[in-house]
């Protein structure tokens, strides 16, 4: 795990967790410089499964896409590649 200088940290102002009911948990850190960080989780499966991990910028008020860690691509099935 690299070392993060202090310069880098950042601040978080809030965090959200939601739920669909139908087999999804989003969680966000929200940080006081206007970006977040978000996870897309599906719960329906044996196990949690990380499904989008991004982080982006929402000072303007729009969500705008800096960097996808992860993305879990579905087959025609429905299963993951």
């Amino acid at each position: 795990m690299r070392k993060i200088d202090p310069k880098e940290r950042k601040k978080l102002d809030r965090f959200h967790e939601d739920s669909d009911g139908g087999g999804w948990l989003y969680i966000n850190l929200y940080f006081t410089d206007g970006t977040n960080f978000s996870m897309d989780f599906s719960i329906n499966e044996p196990a949690i499964v990380p499904r989008v991990i991004e982080y982006g910028d929402m000072s303007s008020g729009d969500y705008e896409n800096i960097r996808t860690y992860y993305y879990r691509r579905e087959n025609q099935r429905g299963r993951a590649r």
